[in-house]
């Protein structure tokens, strides 16, 4: 058999079911003696098919390998074990190290087919290449541990290559082909060839119980290629021409109609999201689509695909201000977090999914997302970050935090977070950050004033009618109970603005607490509640942040208590945000030493905490009784929207209500209000106050319960609009099961 024409069959063919007909013409396909369990498992099918739930993230994976596969080139070309402590001992030492010898295009990846609709991706990069002796080791294993001692690589888990086979069509087809770097010895005669190999799914064979992953294998191993160049890569100057270009050596790989939900030009939503899961992606990669179905000439030009942090800044993309950096100390351990807001420059207000598609808090290792908490995070009442969630982005890097801890946050998909008191500790303390971020809620207040312009909000007559509606049914009255829960945006200001002036030093000359708080006189904090420490400097915000001579920070307690804390610096202020140590007991004295280091000063500062009773919430019966006699309504601000402004809330025209913070924005353009006001238009002004009152208090109870559950779980915006196909008719249908 020649491996090299069955291999260029096999590769030129963008069609699966072609892919088929080839290897049953090369009696390969019934042939079991062809056929090997992928990882040599017999049941594998449970452990590739459990990893990434969407492609996006499984194909990242393969990514990582590239990257991994570079470094490890660069590493290796010098002679070093990449095991050993010679070896780069972190991810950004082996960017800096080897930045000057990595090439633009040593990694490439584009997409062909012949449809709109589906795609084939091809990642090719100029790695360390496997050699034949080594292919099924390394290429083809599951579950070793390969990389697990080595300290500058992303991919350790020993299932990056599988990942993705799921979303390869029909039959799983997955093409790998492999040469080893000629500048890295190894002990192989057949080192100079390329080898190969093509994944499937077989679930055909009946005397099996459940699918199982297999690859080609030819006399008894993975053929190999007798050539020491393949013209395999596109020619970047002619998008028809898709395998031409000489590859010495290095891993290519080619995945069969890869299944995304985004399968449109490959250098958009497809890149973006690959970008925001690599946010600190160290080596960019060209990225390309080779389709001739697309007919716009500019669609097949080669561009880079850039890790999210880098294209936001290079992009100009983040407001004025952003990113902020502050620290967050847990179990001992020091967590950066960055804040970005992403600016909005389309008038529909949607090209943020170019950097963010509903991340709040991603936490990150070595530059990659391992799972995200949801943005809907900062729709939580004393959060109310509502006209900017969808722009705003946290980082949390928890690439230093110990082996322990990361168990307890993250799942080895790198998708998913535990549910574990570790990772609630962890969000708390970052939720705490942001809700104490003045520039945040200045920002937040910037674009509600934007969006709310000269927009209609509570008349009189909804809130006499729901006073009556109070009066006389307490069931619903408690609902209104609320209202003391939420911001009040009545009275519109622009917030407080930054000292614009504050020039700080990138060395402080000072750093003193605020307030004495010594033994004598110390700082009363009650039992249930977290306490604040601020100091004053003159010291510059990145202080504690920056990548090169960045400063310490320490808080010793003297009692032998863990404190866990986030800290901020904003123009000469810092703040410590602290959370009381289990095990504390009121009337307990804690001594707490802060200790600044930067070059050879250090500032020291000492307080003393008294642990008082628990602050007990206020018995507000009489005055609930009072206010069902004598109702006085805390109504959220009913604020009206037309068709020409339902850009900038992501309406349409079946969308209803949407709840930001006190702000009930109402679609008076709804197409169900509006067809049946044209069936009568002398009830037009009686429809839109019914529509007005009925939405707004069921935006109050779904809000409620929302509040009850400590949750966002019930979407509003989604609930009412299911609702209005049936809110004029509710009298009808009444009337008529009462027959």
């Amino acid at each position: 058999m020649n491996t090299y024409d069955l291999f260029i069959e096999l590769l030129t063919t963008e069609d699966e079911e072609k892919i088929k007909n080839i290897l049953i013409e090369y009696d390969i396909w019934d042939n079991p003696n062809c056929w090997k369990p992928y990882g040599n498992m017999e049941n594998n099918i449970g452990t590739i098919a459990n990893q990434q739930t969407n492609p996006f993230a499984a194909f990242t994976e393969k990514v990582v390998n590239s990257i991994d596969a570079i470094f490890m080139r660069e590493c290796k070309r010098e002679g070093i074990n990449p095991e050993s402590k010679e070896a780069p001992q972190s991810l950004n030492e082996a960017k800096i190290k080897y930045r000057d010898s990595i090439l633009k295009d040593d990694i490439q990846i584009y997409a062909t087919g012949n449809s709109k609709e589906s795609m084939n991706l091809i990642i090719a990069d100029n790695g360390e290449g496997q050699a034949p002796s080594d292919f099924e080791k390394t290429l083809l294993s599951l579950n070793k541990s390969n990389k697990l001692k080595i300290q500058f690589v992303q991919g350790k888990f020993n299932m990056g290559s599988t990942g993705v086979i799921p979303f390869c069509g029909k039959y799983n087809f997955q093409l790998i082909v492999s040469k080893k770097d000629p500048k890295i010895f190894v002990d192989d005669e057949l080192a100079d060839y390329w080898s190969f190999t093509l994944t499937r799914k077989n679930s055909f064979d009946k005397t099996r119980k459940s699918s199982l992953i297999e690859y080609l294998i030819i006399d008894g191993k993975t053929p190999f290629i007798k050539k020491s160049i393949l013209n395999i890569l596109p020619n970047k100057n002619k998008a028809s021409d898709t395998y031409s270009q000489p590859m010495e050596w290095g891993t290519y790989i080619k995945l069969y109609d890869y299944k995304t939900k985004h399968s449109s030009v490959i250098k958009t939503r497809f890149m973006y999201k690959i970008s925001q899961l690599l946010p600190g992606m160290p080596i960019s990669a060209f990225i390309s689509d080779r389709r001739d179905v697309f007919e716009t000439a500019s669609n097949k030009l080669t561009t880079f695909l850039k890790g999210n942090l880098e294209r936001m800044l290079e992009k100009k993309r983040l407001v004025d201000g952003f990113p902020i950096s502050n620290i967050v100390q847990i179990e001992k351990q020091n967590i950066k977090i960055d804040i970005y807001l992403v600016k909005n420059l389309k008038e529909d207000n949607t090209d943020y999914t170019a950097y963010k598609d509903g991340e709040g808090i991603a936490y990150v290792i070595n530059g990659q997302v391992h799972g995200y908490t949801s943005d809907r995070i900062f729709l939580k009442k004393g959060i109310d970050l509502n006209y900017i969630q969808k722009n705003l982005l946290i980082y949390a890097d928890v690439t230093d935090l110990d082996l322990s801890l990361k168990d307890e946050l993250l799942m080895s998909n790198r998708e998913s977070l535990r549910d574990s008191i570790f990772k609630n500790q962890l969000e708390d303390l970052i939720i705490e950050e942001i809700k104490n971020n003045e520039r945040l809620k200045i920002e937040n207040q910037k674009v509600r004033n934007e969006q709310l312009k000269n927009k209609t909000q509570n008349d009189e007559h909804i809130v006499s009618s729901l006073k009556k509606i109070l009066k006389n049914t307490p069931s619903i009255a408690v609902l209104f109970d609320i209202g003391k829960q939420m911001p009040n945006f009545t009275e519109i200001k622009e917030g407080t603005k930054d000292k614009v002036n504050f020039v700080g030093s990138d060395i402080p000359t000072y750093f003193d607490l605020i307030g004495g708080y010594s033994l004598i006189n110390p700082k009363e904090v009650a039992v249930n509640k977290k306490f604040k420490i601020q100091f004053k400097t003159d010291s510059v915000n990145d202080l504690f942040t920056r990548e090169n001579n960045k400063a310490s920070f320490e808080l010793i307690n003297e009692e032998g208590f863990s404190i866990n804390y986030s800290l901020s610096l904003t123009n000469g202020k810092c703040s410590v945000l602290c959370s009381l140590p289990e095990g504390i007991k009121i009337n307990d004295l804690l001594s707490i030493k802060t200790i600044v280091k930067i070059d050879e000063k250090t500032f020291n500062n000492d307080l003393h905490i008294k642990i008082i009773k628990e602050i007990e919430i206020k018995d507000n019966s009489s005055r609930k009784k009072k206010k069902k006699d004598n109702p006085s309504l805390n109504l959220p601000n009913l604020i009206e929207i037309k068709k020409d402004d339902w850009v900038n809330h992501n309406f349409n025209e079946t969308s209803v209500l949407k709840v930001m913070g006190n702000d009930y924005i109402i679609n008076m353009d709804n197409v169900y209000l509006l067809k049946n006001i044209k069936k009568d238009l002398t009830k037009e002004i009686q429809l839109k106050e019914e529509y007005k009152a009925m939405f707004l208090m069921y935006g109050i109870a779904l809000e409620y319960s929302n509040n009850e559950n400590d949750s966002n779980s019930i979407d509003v915006e989604k609930v009412t609009s299911a609702l209005a196909p049936l809110i004029f008719e509710t009298n009808y249908i009444i009337q008529e099961l009462k027959k």
